[in-house]
């Protein structure tokens, strides 16, 4: 599950940047989450855990607030697949934890 998590986040990157859509909110959003599995998860902790998946969640809400629930008309489809797999995969993999 880390290696769907992290390469869904992988993509999401990709996808702002060749489209030239670089958004720096769901970028830096994005990067929390690799930074959390590669550095912080080994700490084991459930509470940095919820902490780090808050502070996403709080990022790309703001991302919303700032730049609306559509894309120039369009639903953000893969904004929503993007943030709801994340949310719970880390949340899944948090929850494992002993």
């Amino acid at each position: 599950m880390i290696f769907l998590l992290i390469s869904l986040q992988i993509i999401d990157i990709t996808v702002h940047v060749l489209s030239n859509q670089i958004e720096p909110l769901r970028i830096l959003a994005n990067t929390l989450i690799i930074i959390w599995f590669i550095q912080i998860y080994k700490y084991k902790s459930k509470n940095i855990s919820y902490l780090v998946i808050s502070i996403y969640l709080g990022l790309n809400t703001l991302f919303l607030i700032l730049n609306g629930l559509s894309n120039s008309g369009e639903p953000r489809i893969f904004f929503w697949i993007s943030i709801s797999l994340t949310a719970l995969i880390s949340t899944l993999i948090t929850n494992k934890k002993d």
